[in-house]
C-alpha cells in the first residue's frame, strides 16, 4: 500500500512539472518598458508660508482657493509687545536725535563753557601783556608778573581740555544716534515679521491655522503655489532612477478618476535622495493643460524608460535569475547565457545568444 502510494505522488508529480513545461520560440514584437511608481499633483512652484515667530493669529484674510498678488498681506498675527518696543526705539531715537544736533542741551552747555573759558584767556592775554610793561617800569614785582603769566597758562590748558571734551562729546552723541537707528530700525523690521505677505501672485491651496490659534516660530500657515499650473510628483525608488531621463513620456491615473490616463512628460530630477519617503522624486509635467485636478491628489504613474518597434523577444518567465534561459539542442535541453535588453513585466528583449528559430523554455 505504501509502495503504491509513493509511486502515485511520483507519478502526480511528475505529470504537473510536465504540465508546465512550455516550450517557445522567440518572436519579433514591439516592446515598451515602463517603470511604475506612486506619486500626488503638487502646485507648481509650491511654497509653505511659516510663521517668523511666536504669537497668536488675529487675522486671517484668505481661504483657499483664493487668488492673492504680490506683497499683499494675508494674515496677521499679535504683535502688541513688538509694537510697545518699537515705540520705545521710536522715542530713543528722536532724544538721540536731539543730543547730536546744533540743540543738543549738552553740547551748548559746552559751547558755552568754551565761550566763557576763550573769554577769560583773551582777559588774562591782555592782563599778562599789560603786567610786563609794567615789570619794565619797574612798576610790578616778578612775582606779580609770574602769577598773570601762570594764570594765562593755564587758561590755555583748560580752553584746550574744553575743546577736546566737546569733540569727544560730539562724537559719542552721533555714535549713540547710530545705535539707535539701529535699534528703531531692527525693532521695525522684527515687527513686520507678525505680518506674512505673499511674494508674489499665486494661489492659497491650503490654510493650516485660524484666527486665535497660537502660532510657533517656523511653523506652517499655508500652503502656496502657481495660480495656473500643477505637476505630478513622482517618488522612484533606487531599482529605477538611473533609468529616469528628462523629456520620457509618464501615464498618469488619478486615484479620483481611475481608468483614465493623461499624459505628461518627464521635467525635472531632483538631484537627492529624500530620507522621509525613502526614495528618489522626479516631477512631471501634463502635456496639456487639466481641469478639475486638486492639489495632493494621488496618483500611479508609468514612465516609459524604452521602446522598440520591433524586437526579438522571449517570455519573462523564460529568464532564470542569473540571465540564462534553457533551450533545446539536438532533442536535449541546455542552459546557455543571453544578453537581453528592453524589458516589461510580461517579456523581455534578447540582444544576443538566440536565434528566432530556437526552442525556449517557459517555466510559467
Amino acid at each position: 500500500m505504501k509502495v503504491l502510494t509513493s509511486y502515485i505522488l511520483s507519478a502526480l508529480f511528475l505529470f504537473s512539472c510536465q504540465r508546465q513545461e512550455n516550450w517557445v520560440h522567440p518572436k519579433y514584437a514591439p516592446i515598451t518598458e515602463a517603470l511604475f511608481a506612486s506619486g500626488h499633483i503638487e502646485p507648481v512652484n509650491q511654497v509653505v508660508m511659516t510663521s517668523f515667530c511666536d504669537g497668536y493669529l488675529v487675522e486671517s484674510r484668505v481661504h483657499e482657493s483664493d487668488l492673492v498678488g504680490e506683497d499683499q498681506l494675508l494674515f496677521s498675527i499679535d504683535n502688541r509687545v513688538r509694537a510697545a518696543e518699537e515705540g520705545s526705539s521710536m522715542k530713543s531715537l528722536d532724544i538721540a536725535r536731539l543730543n547730536a544736533s546744533d540743540q543738543s542741551p549738552v553740547l551748548q552747555m559746552l559751547r558755552s563753557e568754551e565761550r566763557m573759558a576763550q573769554k577769560k584767556l583773551t582777559r588774562d592775554s591782555l592782563q599778562w601783556v599789560r603786567m610786563s610793561r609794567l615789570f619794565e617800569s619797574q612798576s610790578v614785582s616778578r612775582q606779580d608778573l609770574d602769577n598773570i603769566l601762570l594764570q594765562y597758562q593755564t587758561d590755555v590748558d583748560n580752553l584746550k581740555s574744553i575743546r577736546a571734551n566737546l569733540a569727544a562729546t560730539r562724537l559719542s552723541l552721533k555714535q549713540s544716534l547710530i545705535q539707535a537707528e539701529s535699534q528703531y530700525t531692527n525693532s521695525n523690521l522684527n515687527n513686520q515679521y507678525y505680518e506674512l505677505r505673499s511674494i508674489k501672485r499665486s494661489r492659497v491651496y491650503q490654510v493650516y491655522k485660524k484666527p486665535g490659534e497660537m502660532l510657533r516660530k517656523g511653523e506652517a500657515v499655508a500652503l502656496l503655489g502657481n495660480p495656473d499650473s500643477l505637476v505630478v510628483v513622482i517618488m522612484m525608488d533606487e531599482s529605477g532612477i538611473s533609468k529616469v531621463k528628462v523629456g520620457q513620456q509618464v501615464l498618469v491615473e488619478l486615484n479620483t478618476n481611475k481608468g483614465s490616463t493623461l499624459n505628461a512628460h518627464v521635467s525635472k530630477i531632483y538631484p537627492y535622495f529624500d530620507n522621509a519617503s525613502q526614495s528618489y522624486k522626479v516631477e512631471a509635467s501634463f502635456d496639456r493643460g487639466i481641469e478639475n485636478v486638486i492639489a495632493g491628489t494621488l496618483l500611479q504613474a508609468n514612465i516609459i524608460v524604452a521602446k522598440k518597434d520591433k524586437a526579438l523577444l522571449i517570455p519573462r518567465s523564460s529568464l532564470a535569475p542569473d540571465g540564462s534561459v534553457t533551450i533545446k539542442k539536438e532533442g536535449d535541453p541546455i542552459k546557455t547565457r543571453v544578453k537581453t535588453g528592453v524589458g516589461s513585466t510580461e517579456w523581455v528583449e534578447v540582444i544576443d545568444g538566440l536565434d528566432e528559430g530556437d526552442q525556449v523554455l517557459d517555466m510559467f
